[in-house]
């Protein structure tokens, strides 16, 4: 019995922690995709300003730098990509760009929180 105890709890820290990183990864890119509908909004009603999308870039290298840790580099990559076109977007005023992109963005986003949330789709 007592050369149980210790696999036992491994496990259940491997578990533990296997269970935080999907539900911190998932939670975040929601609230990733609410910040871009946000952003999506003002670009319709083309109020984008540079400031408000250096704050968007801010939030971003926070949620990059937390999910890099647990997700493959390519994924959180494109992000950055597509996050540094729109810089240029909205410098210019072209609000159509920007939606292009955010839209693509808020895709990945689902992307990512959707394969963080294990499924038996995932498996097979």
């Amino acid at each position: 019995m007592k050369h149980m105890i210790i696999p036992l709890i491994a496990l259940v820290l491997v578990v533990g922690f296997g269970i935080y990183e999907s539900l911190s990864v998932y939670n975040t890119y929601k609230e990733f995709e609410k910040e871009i509908d946000n952003l999506m909004q003002l670009c319709y009603d083309e109020d984008l300003t540079e400031e408000i999308f250096a704050d968007f870039c801010d939030y971003w290298t926070d949620v990059r730098e937390k999910s890099e840790f647990f997700l493959h580099h390519n994924d959180v990559y494109e992000i950055t990509l597509r996050i540094g076109e729109i810089k240029a977007y909205v410098k210019q005023k072209d609000f159509d760009l920007c939606v292009a992109h955010l839209s693509v963005i808020k895709d990945l986003a689902a992307y990512i929180g959707h394969l963080a949330i294990p499924s038996f789709e995932h498996v097979m």
